[in-house]
């Protein structure tokens, strides 16, 4: 046994020696071990706002497979829901590793890192996937990536509450499309909790900027008192329909603060030439993407033109559990899956609305966030006319989520 111990002992000693002497060392290779962050679990409160958490990373070396003496880094952390990256943090961490005689050196590194609100919503709106916070070191001869999972803390600082808020425009639709110098309101269903006095603010997105960079502009604050445990209709005051061009109109409380993302309602103006009566039952003809395509960022929605369409909404739809589709509904035909409507659930989980010059779009990060990653979808196009009505349906296509 004593003879074994001296020559494990000689062996490790050479495997030292080797590791000093790079000249006529063989190929470094990784040598981040893993990565280990404290706490693994952090409370982020949802969706109130930003929350900061303090995360230190332990990256542990190992010097016998690479160079003693190297850099290691992280160049940005991200944010993420159920595999999609919703948010990024472009602080770089690195330090110079240094083993000092040490064969599994830890490096540390400390940072605290705001929670945007935009993720806190995020989270709130989809509750069934996992947000993490990762991030990943390099040595120079590859990463390895460690990740903190985001806990969603409901606010308890007041236990007056606005649980639930639904909008909808006078007729109950969510998507208008009317002529230019027509009138136009919102109303809002405000669930409540508790005593006391709300604040609110009716917001709006004018074409200027649903066009670029989404910015909402105050159209009207106030105050309503409420008490006990029940509902409330709010009416906004008269919409803009001066500008043509896409409209965006929300309700926020700001006193007591949602814990979930304010809803929008959508609505088009359109010149009064284009506010005329267009055939309706028209198909709609999608170009692209193919049947059980994979969704990302760079996926493109096309499809062709629809005679007298003022504007195209996109509807992606999950495929309903609780009742499976009959295989006799079921028919590909040219790429498309064909299916009866009734068998989509009540309302598209996700989608965009598009004015009628534009017959192609893809999905932001912020739309792909509301699916869940590996999971099949479909999806469908409808073209409405300058006086909303639904002129024109295309068939229904399957797509998967991407990982």
């Amino acid at each position: 046994m004593a003879i074994q111990s001296c020559k494990s002992l000689i062996a490790r000693g050479l495997l030292l020696a080797a590791a000093c002497l790079p000249a006529f060392a063989p190929p470094a290779s990784a040598d981040i071990l893993d990565v280990t962050p404290t706490p693994t679990n952090a409370q982020v409160t949802v969706p109130a706002g930003s929350t900061a958490i303090a995360v230190t990373w332990r990256v542990r070396r190992d010097v016998l497979s690479a160079s003693p003496t190297v850099t290691v880094r992280s160049t940005r952390g991200e944010f993420l829901i159920g595999r999609t990256v919703v948010a990024t943090n472009a602080t770089l961490l690195s330090r110079l590793s240094d083993p000092a005689g040490q064969i599994f050196p830890i490096e540390t590194f400390t940072e605290t890192v705001r929670v945007p609100a935009s993720v806190a919503f995020q989270m709130a709106q989809n509750p069934d996937l996992v947000p993490i916070y990762r991030r990943s070191f390099d040595d120079g001869f590859a990463a390895t990536a460690g990740a903190v999972r985001l806990v969603p803390a409901t606010s308890t600082a007041s236990e007056f509450d606005v649980r639930r808020l639904d909008l909808f425009f006078e007729d109950r639709s969510r998507v208008k499309v009317l002529p230019a110098g027509e009138r136009l309101v919102a109303l809002a269903d405000v669930n409540f909790d508790g005593a006391g006095i709300a604040e609110f603010e009716w917001q709006i997105a004018d074409p200027s900027s649903t066009r670029g960079a989404l910015v909402f502009r105050r159209l009207q604050v106030f105050r309503r008192s409420l008490a006990g445990r029940g509902r409330v209709t709010l009416q906004s005051p008269e919409l803009p329909t001066s500008a043509q061009g896409l409209h965006i109109v929300r309700l926020v409380a700001t006193d007591p603060q949602l814990r979930f993302a304010p809803p929008e309602l959508k609505y088009f103006v359109v010149p009064r030439k284009d506010a005329t009566a267009a055939p309706a039952g028209q198909n709609i003809v999608l170009t692209g993407p193919p049947e059980g395509t994979q969704l990302s960022t760079e996926t493109e929605f096309s499809w062709q033109d629809t005679p007298g369409a003022a504007v195209y909404q996109l509807e992606i739809y999950p495929i309903r559990p609780d009742r499976p589709i009959p295989p006799g509904q079921v028919q590909p035909i040219g790429g498309a899956l064909l299916i009866d409507p009734d068998e989509l659930s009540s309302r598209p989980i996700t989608g965009i609305v598009l004015p009628s010059d534009q017959n192609s779009t893809s999905l932001k990060v912020y739309s792909l966030a509301h699916l869940e990653a590996g999971r099949p979808y479909l999806w469908r196009v409808k073209a409405i006319s300058g006086n909303g009505a639904v002129i024109g349906t295309s068939p229904v296509r399957r797509i998967v989520a991407g990982r």
